[in-house]
């Protein structure tokens, strides 16, 4: 894109794309700053430490030409959130179905409360985790202390922020996985200065 600046590129990232902006930010040598909110790096620290291996092979997928067209498992669409969740829920968290449906519903938003997914044959599982030391940019971790979302403890995410090879920054925040999100709230106003500093000071 012509209005891109290649040296001042910086990715932010919630819940699950918290981790996955990690991984672009690993093999992708024009990122040079990751903001991670609320990243999903499970319900506690791993007990192991990340795997060379395994992010060399994820590498290997991700910078191939080409993805294998043999698709492995494919599922939906199904509810993103239910009042009622089910086993075809993707968010069972009753904090998830008021945030999708009170800032989601919003009118003229075109959110749907649906979600497919699909997974080609790679032979390679995705694991951010493993990828964290290839990660040499500073990193930006915001946090809300009382994350309720199974899959993404803060214990969890601190030892994350510890695998990466760059600088890195902590910032917690009041609420919950959805709490800075709120745009009305002073959780929100608190990390949006704090990314704000850190992405000026890491772009500039």
């Amino acid at each position: 894109l012509d209005d891109v600046d290649e040296g001042r590129i910086g990715l932010w990232g919630d819940s699950g794309d918290a981790a996955a902006v990690l991984v672009v930010a690993a093999f992708a040598d024009k990122v040079r700053a990751v903001v991670s909110y609320n990243p999903t790096f499970g319900d506690g620290p791993m007990s192991e430490p990340p795997d060379p291996a395994v992010a060399e092979e994820m590498g290997r997928v991700i910078e191939a030409d080409s993805l294998p067209s043999e698709v492995e498992l494919r599922f939906g669409p199904g509810p993103i959130v239910a009042d009622i969740p089910t086993d075809e829920t993707m968010s069972p968290s009753p904090t998830a179905f008021r945030w999708f449906f009170e800032y989601g519903g919003r009118h003229g938003s075109g959110w749907r409360n649906e979600w497919s997914y699909t997974r080609t044959a790679t032979g390679v599982a995705f694991t951010p985790y493993d990828c964290l030391p290839l990660v040499e940019v500073p990193v930006l971790m915001v946090v809300g202390r009382d994350d309720e979302i199974q899959s993404a403890h803060p214990a969890a995410s601190r030892q994350a922020l510890s695998h990466v090879s760059g600088p890195t920054t902590w910032f917690d925040v009041d609420g919950g996985h959805f709490g800075a999100l709120y745009t009305d709230s002073s959780a929100f106003d608190a990390a949006a200065a704090a990314e704000i500093d850190f992405l000026t000071s890491a772009l500039a």
